[in-house]
Order: structure tokens, then sequence, then C-alpha cells
């Protein structure tokens, strides 16, 4: 598909699915008690510790911001997770769930220097700083990157456009000047967020827009305009990494600016025309096409028969493959994607992911004491949120267990490291880290209080098999609960989700993780996996009782459940 059509249908699919949010238009009162101070010369450094100064600042102005306003410690130290977080909810809006991912990989106890220290908070192609490569002072603002910033304004006002040129102009710049420059995927997570917020936390929510007076305030002079309102809607993590996963792909594609837009939609528009044409007459034909791969590969994996090289033969995306590769081709997969894995569900899913996650467990309701298997949680993404639930419950987390299971070593790597940034309050020791196949669990029979898979269960050779296995290991009166992606039933929007899909997602992959194979596959995964109906029924056969399941936005994925008596 021609780039130019991928972006038309990027935005027809963000103007679906984003039509909800709303401007709050009551203004706050956050600075009207804070007046503002901002220490400067030799009173203040960015240089992460030792740093001598009576005061600290970090490469982050809207952090600096409420030190200057007295929101956090004015002189920048003995900061906690705990007082950044409420400072940015009070002034910016941002929603707890957001507030508290933002501040998870900080220690305990810090102060604003230490967010410079290289690959940590700091990270290269800063719209606003030099590269660390030039050992000038990370918290001092370079004034000629701001400038070139805000000239990319439309009207008076900066949008994704413009800080997707800016982005891409600052990236290549970066890669020409600084012979050490690095911007994996979490710097670029935290760069395309720090856009993000700016347009919708600083700005203005509801247009995605920050005029240039406000930016040249927060960016420059790290001060909360006289005259700023806050969205009276929180920031949530879904909203803020949707538009920064548009104004990434907007910054891939070279669509920078509505100009560079305008300007090729008029260029093409007689293929345009034609374009929207062949869409609206193939789509069906298209959504067809996928169906039938899907359906084929449905009944493949029920009973596969092929026989290749003496050996039945099982899908892996579109591909028909041995079925004693799937494992090591899915394993090799997930160790690829393994440190992007997280990051990338943000990018792919715009946050919502994150959404879905919280609503599965809100639904599970965890209560100790709980003994907990989380099935291809290998980054601990659910057990985290079981964790966060059972330490604010009445009993806490005594006599709980949670055991993440997964089949690559490379994903638990990642869970395990993760485990006590994520959960600094919460001991360790409730976790349990264990490589093990789904459809083989070495478990005894009745073990377990709690089943979990999210996103894992197509990926296993044998899903009736995984199904059994977590049957065998329950007790009775246990809990199965499998959350995936599952087939969109209105026909439109299943025509939009395809082209979604099957062209930005393994764009993103290429773009952002450098992978775009993988991210392929995964995309192909969804589609051979069962429909929703189809799925219950196999949970039924394995012994399941009760079982139900509650799709999520238009069934793009799918919440199962279902009981051992």
């Amino acid at each position: 598909m021609p780039l130019w059509l991928l972006s038309l249908l990027l935005i027809m699919f963000s103007r679906t699915c984003c039509a909800h949010n709303v401007r709050a238009a009551q203004a706050s009162t956050a600075a009207a008690d804070h007046h503002y101070f901002r220490p400067s010369g030799a009173d203040v450094s960015g240089f992460p510790p030792p740093n001598s100064a009576p005061n600290h600042r970090s490469p982050c102005p809207a952090l600096n911001s409420l030190a200057n306003h007295g929101y956090l410690p004015r002189d920048g130290k003995a900061l906690t997770p705990q007082m950044i977080r409420e400072a940015v909810m009070d002034v910016y809006n941002v929603a707890e769930g957001l507030a508290e991912r933002l501040t998870r990989p900080l220690p305990a106890e810090l102060t604003l220097a230490d967010l410079s220290i290289h690959g940590f908070i700091e990270h290269d192609a800063s719209l606003v700083h030099d590269d660390t490569y030039l050992e000038r002072d990370p918290a001092q603002i370079n004034i000629t990157l701001a400038g070139n910033l805000f000239a990319k304004s439309m009207d008076g006002k900066l949008n994704k456009h413009s800080m997707a040129t800016a982005r891409r102009e600052r990236e290549t710049q970066c890669k020409k000047e600084n012979p050490e420059y690095a911007f994996p995927v979490k710097a670029q997570a935290t760069a395309y967020g720090e856009s993000a917020l700016l347009l919708i936390a600083m700005g203005d929510y509801e247009s995605k827009t920050v005029s240039v007076d406000h930016a040249k305030s927060f960016l420059v002079e790290e001060k909360i305009p006289d005259d700023f309102q806050r969205s009276d809607k929180p920031i949530s993590t879904a909203a803020a990494f949707y538009l920064a996963a548009q104004i990434k792909l907007l910054a891939s594609l070279g669509w920078g600016t509505a100009v560079e837009a305008k300007k090729r939609i008029v260029e093409f528009r007689p293929q345009i025309a034609m374009a929207l044409s062949l869409v609206l007459r193939r789509a069906p034909r298209a959504a067809r096409f996928v169906r039938s791969l899907s359906t084929a590969a449905s009944s493949s994996s029920d009973a596969v028969s092929t026989s290749h090289a003496g050996s039945t033969t099982t899908h892996f995306g579109f591909q028909q493959v041995p079925e004693e590769d799937k494992e090591r081709m899915v394993a090799s997969v997930f160790h690829n994607v393994a440190e992007q894995y997280d990051v990338m569900n943000d990018f792919m899913s715009g946050g919502m992911h994150r959404v879905w996650k919280d609503a599965f467990v809100d639904t599970l309701h965890p209560v100790g004491p709980l003994k907990c298997l989380d099935v291809a949680g290998g980054t601990g993404d659910i057990a985290f949120r079981i964790a966060e639930q059972l330490s604010k419950s009445s009993r806490g987390t005594e006599g709980s267990e949670i055991t993440v299971c997964d089949i690559n070593s490379s994903m638990l790597q990642v869970g395990e490291e993760r485990a006590p940034k994520v959960l600094p309050h919460v001991d360790p020791s409730l976790f349990r880290w264990v490589e093990g196949n789904a459809e083989h669990l070495d478990f005894e029979d009745n073990s377990f209080d709690v089943y979990t898979i999210v996103f894992g269960i197509r990926n296993v050779t044998h899903v009736d098999r995984a199904i059994k296995e977590a049957y065998r290991v329950l007790k009775p009166g246990g809990r199965f609960m499998c959350m995936e992606f599952s087939q969109v039933p209105n026909p439109l929007i299943r025509q939009f989700y395809d082209a979604y899909s099957f062209n930005v997602i393994p764009l993103l992959g290429e773009k952002v993780a450098n992978d775009r194979p993988s991210y392929q596959y995964l995309v192909e995964s969804i589609r051979q996996f069962p429909p929703q109906e189809k799925f219950k029924a196999m949970i039924e056969d394995a012994g399941f009782k009760r079982v139900s399941y509650t799709n999520f936005t238009f069934g793009v994925t799918a919440m199962h459940s279902g009981f051992k008596f």
C-alpha cells in the first residue's frame, strides 16, 4: 500500500477512535499561590551527582517548572516518586495511571539532576537540549534548538505535524553530528511521549495543540504561564501514547507538516480518488480473503493432517510449518522483541493495551492469600497488576504467591529486572519466575487458585492442550482467565482494522524496533486465532464451567473466563 494511502487510513482511524476526547474548559488555579523563581548561574546545575550546586534541575522542563513554582522542592532535592506523581496530577492533570507509569523507573529518593544520567530519562535528540556527547549542562536550554521548534508552528500553535517535523529533523541532525548517537526504543518512547504531553497536558486537549507563547514559557523560561488552563479530563496513558504513536508515524513517513500532506494530496488527487474507489469495491473481498485464511488456519489448528517431511504441520502466521518447528520460531520472535515488547505494545495500541489489562485484573479482583499462575507473562505486566491489587487489599500479599511462567527466558529476564522498579514496595519473594511450556506445565495437579494468560495463548502450537493443562493445575473452584486478540464482528470496522494491522503495525515494528518480520508474524497470528464463540467452546471442552467472554474495543480483544468445579 502506498505511504500516502496508509497515512490517510491512519487519519481516518484516528478520527474514528478519538472523537470522544473533549477539552475541559474550566481554568486551573494551580499557579495562583505559587510564585515563580528560577535559580540561575552558579546557583543551579543539571549535571548528574555528585553535584554540589545549591539547586538541581533536570532535562525535563515540565518538572523544572514545578520546582520553580514550589510544587516540588525548590532546590530540586530530596524528591520521592510520590511527590512527583502528586505534582503532575495536581498541576497538569495527569491521570493516576500515567503518573505512576512516568515515575515507575525512579529510585525511592532522588534529585532532579539524577534524571540527567544519560539513557535514564535524559536522551539524545532532545528538541531543546544538547546531546550528552557535547558535555554541556543537560538542564541548560539551547535557544537555537528551541527556536527551530517554534518555527514549525502553524498559526501560532504547535501541533502533531509540527512535532513530527521537528523530531524528524532533530534526529537526522544528531545522527550526522553526534558520533556516539544512540536512540533506542526506550529513548524514542520518552521523546515522543514528551512531544505528546506538550500538546495535551500543557496545551489544548481537544485540538491537541499548544500556543507558541505557552510552549516558550514552559520550555525556555520553565514557567507555568499565568493564563494556563489545564484540562478537566485527566491525561490518560492511552491518550498520551496514542498521540505519541501518531507523531512517530508521521515523522517516520515524512508527513511532518499539514502543508506537506496537502501538497501530496493535491499531487495524488486522481490516484487517491481511484484508490478510495478500489478500497470501497475491494474491501469486502479483501476482508473475505483474510477471513478465509483465518478459517483455513483455524481448521488446521483443530486437526492438522498435512504431511511435511513425515510430520504434521501447523500455522506460523500465514505460513504452514512443521509442528516441531513452531515452538522454536515463536521463541525466536519473542527473544527478538523482548526488550521493546512493552514499549511497542504502547505504540501499536496507542496505550489501549494498558486499559484492557487494567480491566482484566479488575474483573479478576484478586484477594489474598492467593496462588496465581500467569502463563506467557514474561515481562510481568499482568503479574505486577495482580500484585499491586493484592498489596492494597486488607490482607495484603501475605500468604500469596504469583508464579510467572514463560517459554522465553529473555522475556522472563525483562520481567524479573522490572519487578523491583515497578513495585519497590512489594517483597520480590512474592514472585516466582519459571521457564516452561504452556502445553506441558511442570506443576502438580490442583495447585493454583487462578490461571491467567494474556496475549499469549495464540502463540502455542496446540491451544487445546494449553487449556487442558490450565484445567489440570487449577484447584477446584479455581478460575481460568484469558485475554487475546480476537475477531471484530462489525464489517466496516474490521476493514479499517485490517488495513491498520497489516500496514501500520509492521511499519511501526520496522521504524521503532527495527524488526518488521516479528511484527508481521504477530499480526498474522492474530488472524489465525479462533473467533470468540469457537474459543469459548474450546474452553468448555476442556471441562470449564460458567464460561463467558467480554469484547473490548469493538472485539479487537476479548476476555474469556471459566471456572473449574
